[in-house]
């Protein structure tokens, strides 16, 4: 695509006369500008180019040759996507996918390609983003370290060379904070170790003043380390904070020094507010000539960069984009192992000792309750079966999940097709307990000839059952024919008791035909019955299907390891800063 785009503007800057209007092309995807004129004219400016701009130092200094020729044609052609090139070569993951690409060129009067490659001013390029970022702001309650005297964060740097930025607001606006970077250790107020140091707001008093939205607000509140001062650094970054006593407010307004700085002092320093935090990463990458790999060298990140915008200054001209990467906040693990006794967290310890006692014993209940489903696997000979019978149907048997609506009656059926008819045939099973309450029961019928396409199921039962087990809810039974491997479906969803329903329980049954297996009623119940016995992670445990692999034992360890998940989700957003309602959210009720 670059390709395409560098002959276009190659044909029109051979059209342009020197000092001729620019032409500007702007398309839904794409931005190209190219300009002709002399060297003094076209350089030492900035230039607005769709949705980024760029400045361009003069001439000598691109060239970084006092010495130069300013009156000589110069053709500069530049072109904005909204999207990044050369997605697939070395280095693409560092480009944030919002990114704009800016490709900047210089060509001489003979066309040709001049190659700027050390200016001694570099060049400004802000890249925009096309979508801002979502940093997400963490609240923090602080707790402090009486060997340190500080609080500390920490973030993880995976990226080469990228500029840190750390956003940091004090709940209470009345105190200020002393924030220290440790780029490999964290910072030591005894030994004065730390890499940089900055007070946040970064001042106090123009702070007090400014709405909260604002930039420059947000500006104070920002401690910003370019990829320079980073110095390439990969891994772990620690902040370490502590709370300006009165006397030092905006001392160090202009710059802190070191030796100004006590050390660390028992009830000096001590954090009285809470703050959330903000963490990114941002760099500025280029193609490198051949177009195979995105560098950052000789690029400097800029303190204008934020969510919307990557602010470059490079000493070549190429195609250039931004990386804007948010950085999760981090649990200082070395903090919680090191205050992890139990006279400190008596209730953490009586809560985890709690669950475990639940668990074990909702362990050996559950474990006890899959040997028992073991029985229920498997299908049944029906025990009126003829030995001289070869030919098989199997009889699958829904009951209903309502209350009651197992039996403990003998329940005997005929089914009815094209060919013949069966003898009155009985449910029954010798080894285990049938027709309970939402379980399925298979059964193998053998017949002397095939019945042909089945027409309807005659079913009753006898009403021996005792007390509330003499009724039956049936959902429908499903006929497999073995040999042929057709279905038939007896959709009942009905009550065979006398004092349920309509008081029968003789029903005659039709064959289902396509409209009634997709009714609303029979898919909806049939649906929920699976999600819920079989899907439902917490209600599965009791409701499991005996057919189900996934074993009760297995769902109830599933359920301890989701509890201690969330519990530790809760505990890394514990106190987070609320987000804003969603202006399409729906309320219901008073305000």
């Amino acid at each position: 695509m670059t390709t395409v785009i560098d002959k276009i503007a190659s044909l029109i800057a051979n059209s342009l006369l020197p000092g001729e209007e620019p032409v500007t092309i702007i398309t839904r995807k794409l931005v190209l500008h190219v300009a002709k004129d002399t060297a003094e004219n076209s350089t030492g400016k900035t230039i607005q180019i769709g949705n980024s701009d760029f400045t361009i130092p003069s001439i000598c200094e691109l060239e970084n040759n006092p010495n130069c020729d300013t009156k000589k044609v110069i053709s500069l052609k530049a072109a904005v996507t909204s999207f990044p090139l050369y997605t697939t070569v070395q280095g693409a993951g560092n480009v944030s996918p919002q990114s704009s690409t800016v490709r900047i060129d210089l060509s001489n009067e003979k066309g040709e390609r001049m190659s700027i490659t050390d200016s001694s001013t570099p060049i400004e390029i802000t890249i925009k983003q096309n979508s801002a970022t979502n940093v997400k702001s963490y609240y923090i309650s602080p707790q402090q370290r009486s060997s340190s005297g500080l609080a500390f964060q920490s973030l993880d740097i995976t990226k080469d060379n990228v500029a840190i930025h750390i956003g940091l607001v004090p709940e209470n606006r009345s105190v200020q904070f002393m924030v220290f970077i440790g780029l490999s250790e964290f910072p030591n107020l005894d030994n004065k170790s730390w890499d940089y140091v900055q007070l946040i707001p970064a001042n106090m008093s123009l702070a007090s003043q400014l709405n909260e939205t604002s930039d420059e607000f947000k500006q104070l509140h920002q401690v910003f380390l370019d990829n320079n001062k980073v110095n390439n650094t990969k891994g772990k970054l620690y902040i370490g904070i502590r709370q300006c006593e009165l006397s030092e407010v905006d001392k160090f307004i202009y710059g802190v020094n070191d030796n100004d700085i006590p050390k660390n002092q028992v009830g000096w320093g001590v954090i009285t507010s809470n703050f959330s935090i903000t963490t990114s990463t941002s760099g500025c990458y280029f193609i490198e000539d051949g177009g195979n790999q995105w560098s950052s060298n000789g690029c400097t990140v800029g303190p204008k960069t934020d969510i919307r915008q990557v602010q470059c200054f490079c000493t070549h001209l190429t195609s250039f984009a931004g990386g804007f990467i948010v950085v999760p906040n981090k649990i200082d693990w070395n903090y919680v192992f090191s205050n992890a006794d139990f006279l400190s967290n008596p209730t953490l310890y009586v809560t985890e000792m709690t669950i475990a006692l639940v668990y074990i014993v909702a362990a050996i209940l559950a474990r006890r309750k899959d040997r028992k489903d073991i029985a229920q696997i498997g299908v049944t000979p029906l025990p009126d079966n003829d030995p001289n019978d070869k030919y098989m149907y199997e009889v699958i048997v829904f009951t209903g999940m309502r209350k009651n609506a197992g039996t403990d009656s003998k329940v005997s059926f005929i089914l009815s097709g094209d060919f013949d008819e069966t003898d009155v045939r009985f449910l029954s099973d010798d080894r285990r307990k049938i027709l309970k309450r939402g379980e399925t029961d298979s059964f193998l019928m053998a017949v002397s000839r095939p019945l042909g396409q089945l027409q309807y199921a005659r079913i009753w039962h006898d009403n021996s059952g005792k007390g509330k087990f003499a009724s039956w809810y049936l959902k429908y039974i499903l006929i497999k024919d073995i040999q042929t491997k057709e279905k038939f479906y007896f959709i009942c969803n009905r009550w065979f008791a006398v004092e349920e329903d309509d008081g029968q329980v003789d029903r005659l049954i039709p064959v289902a035909g396509d409209e009634q297996m997709v009714e609303f009623a029979h898919l909806f119940s049939q649906k929920t019955a699976k999600n819920l016995s079989d899907e439902h992670l917490w209600f599965s445990v009791i409701a499991r299907p005996p057919q189900s692999r996934f074993t009760r034992l297995q769902r109830v360890s599933c359920c301890l390891m989701l509890l201690y998940l969330t519990m530790l989700t809760s505990a890394m957003f514990y106190e987070k800063v609320p987000s804003t309602d969603s202006p399409n959210a729906i309320k219901f009720g008073p305000c």
